[in-house]
């Protein structure tokens, strides 16, 4: 698990990202007005596995 997530952790950054993007537009829409609520901590994620992945904590 933590080799793929070495591989691959840009992708993960930006999968992170554009996912944020669009749950920010989805809580919009069934909100109807603009809101930054838990959302925005989903970039947290891919950060939390970077440091979870190495290897010299």
């Amino acid at each position: 698990m933590k080799k793929f997530i070495k591989r691959n952790i840009k992708e993960i950054y930006v999968l992170s990202i554009l996912i944020t993007i669009f749950s920010v537009q989805v809580a919009y829409e069934m909100r109807g007005y603009l809101a930054f609520g838990g959302e925005v901590l989903i970039p947290l994620i891919p950060v939390m596995l970077h440091i979870w992945s190495r290897d010299d904590v």
